[in-house]
């Protein structure tokens, strides 16, 4: 009952770490700026671009060729809305999966420590167990949950 209420706790904060930054990034842009390079429809573009559907942060039209190997500052692209909600996906993952990596860390501490200081008790060596169990189940979903964009980029690409 207790391991229920435990991974149903788990769920719920894994699920608010991804839903609320989509809720926040997601709000009507005109462009955005790539946090990691993404390839689409064969195109690759780069890290740290700009791309939208008109000119915006020093983008500039570059037509079907969007963008040419180089160092460009942005384009322009009909497909602009696709390839920012693949960065938004990125950037939740990415966000989500350091929180979450940062919890499963203090959770396999505190089992640790619950075992080190059990005294030879039973119920506390079974308590930092249960700890390190469930810690890493959530690394389990945090590792699985990587491959979020990946699925998204299939889907929409």
């Amino acid at each position: 009952m207790k391991a229920k209420k435990i991974l149903s706790a788990l769920l719920l904060v894994s699920f608010s770490f991804l839903l609320l930054p989509t809720m926040i990034l997601a709000q009507p842009i005109e462009c955005c700026q790539l946090g990691r390079t993404i390839e689409f429809e064969g195109i690759t573009y780069n890290e740290g671009i700009w791309v939208g559907e008109a000119a915006c942060g020093g983008a500039t039209d570059m037509g079907a060729s969007c963008p040419p190997t180089g160092n460009q500052d942005g384009c322009v692209t009909p497909k602009w809305g696709l390839i920012c909600f693949v960065n938004t996906v990125n950037t939740v993952v990415d966000f989500s999966s350091f929180i979450l990596i940062t919890v499963v860390v203090f959770l396999v501490l505190i089992g640790g420590f619950t075992i080190a200081t059990a005294g030879g008790n039973p119920e506390n060596v079974n308590k930092g167990r249960n700890y390190i169990m469930y810690a890493m189940l959530g690394l389990a979903v945090v590792l699985l949950s990587r491959a979020i964009p990946g699925i998204v980029e299939a889907f929409v690409g």
